[in-house]
């Protein structure tokens, strides 16, 4: 977002936990939809991880530091292992994190038709 001494920076320090752009002092507020400049909550469930982070990081600030969330946080907010590699660039790996379906998702809805098509194999009684 920003070298030491951007305005980047000073609106991270400007914003506590859950807050956003409409919390930001005026000379700092920022062109954008509502939610740009928003620090995550640690106490509560992340926004919905996107694509657009490998563009823009701004809607996902760490509840505590003063930076954005790095592609690892990111996959672990969307369930992937600590040990799964992501490959390419930076804007890449993010793309690839907000393009998955969230792993913890994927797996109930793999299990949910597995299901179905087991019950749809037996035999029906009459």
């Amino acid at each position: 977002l920003g070298g030491p001494g951007h305005r980047s920076d000073a609106r991270l320090r400007a914003l506590d936990e859950g807050q956003d752009r409409r919390h930001l002092p005026t000379h700092l507020k920022a062109g954008g939809h509502e939610t740009k400049y928003r620090r995550l909550r640690a106490d509560a469930p992340c926004p919905t991880v996107t694509a657009h982070m490998g563009k823009d990081l701004s809607d996902f600030i760490h509840p505590r530091l003063q930076r954005t969330l790095t592609v690892r946080e990111a996959a672990r907010v969307q369930g992937f292992p600590d040990d799964y590699e992501f490959i390419g660039s930076q804007a890449s790996q993010f793309t690839q994190v907000g393009n998955a379906v969230p792993v913890l998702l994927a797996a109930a809805l793999g299990g949910a038709i597995a299901e179905s098509l087991r019950r749809s194999r037996r035999p029906r009684r009459r």
